[in-house]
């Protein structure tokens, strides 16, 4: 199955339904499970549905790009939970997935 193009909610609304998406310059996509801002994992889908995003944002000192920070900020409107980036990076919810992404 392709790749819905999308602006940058709609991506954020599929990762959160389990769809496949991606800004037509590809900055932001999802596998259904995996949100991705230029390549830089930022938020996961778990089996439940329930949905966590990584806070890469100047706030907690873990500054991607500016670009990533407002991919972060928009999909913590629409995630389950925003976890500090320590914590998302160190959790076995997510480093169970992170030897699967498929990009």
């Amino acid at each position: 199955m392709r790749m819905k193009v999308k602006n940058k909610e709609d991506v954020v609304k599929a990762w959160k339904a389990g769809e496949l998406a991606r800004t037509k310059n590809r900055s932001l996509s999802t596998d259904g499970t995996h949100l991705m801002s230029y390549g830089k994992l930022i938020g996961l889908r778990l089996k439940s549905g329930y949905t966590i995003v990584g806070d890469y944002t100047a706030r907690t000192k873990h500054f991607a790009s500016q670009t990533t920070s407002c991919h972060v900020r928009l999909a913590g409107r629409f995630a389950d939970s925003v976890w500090h980036p320590l914590v998302f990076e160190n959790s076995p919810a997510i480093t169970e997935h992170v030897g699967e992404l498929p990009f």
